[in-house]
Parts: structure tokens; C-alpha cells; sequence
């Protein structure tokens, strides 16, 4: 059995202070956001994150994995 966590990400706005420091939200509060950028250690869930996210979009999104993007430097499709 597989059991995916739902990942929280911590917005990190550097030369501006954050009243109450820096707060985790779900990635999903980050869904509506033209990009972003997305770090964690290697096999933390940062794959499965968006390919979730992914699905979450529909039809709209397209998910291109860091090693397609970097070697194939093509544009995503216009939306």
C-alpha cells in the first residue's frame, strides 16, 4: 500500500521580513501562481507532488520533468 502525504511548503521572501517568521501552506495554496520552484532532498516527494498537482490542473497543466526541461529546452504549448 502506498500512502501519499499531502506536501507544505515554506515561501522563503528574501530582503523583506516576515511579520511572525516564514509559514508552511500546503503545496496547493501555491496552485494558482504563473511558477515555481520547488527544492527538497532527493527522494523527498517532489516528483509526486507534481504530478498530483498535475492531475489537479487537468487539461490545462503540463508536467516536464527537470531533466526533459534542462536537455530539451523546448517551450511549453501556448495555454
Amino acid at each position: 500500500m502506498s500512502l501519499i502525504v499531502d506536501r507544505t511548503c515554506t515561501e522563503l521572501q528574501f530582503g523583506r521580513a516576515q511579520p511572525g517568521g516564514p509559514v508552511s501552506k500546503p503545496l496547493a495554496e501555491y496552485r494558482e501562481q504563473h511558477a515555481y520552484v520547488l527544492l527538497g532532498d532527493p527522494g523527498s516527494g517532489k516528483t509526486t507532488a507534481f504530478l498530483a498537482e498535475s492531475r489537479a490542473h487537468g487539461q490545462d497543466a503540463v508536467c516536464v520533468s527537470a531533466r526533459d526541461f534542462l536537455l530539451n529546452r523546448t517551450a511549453p504549448p501556448s495555454l
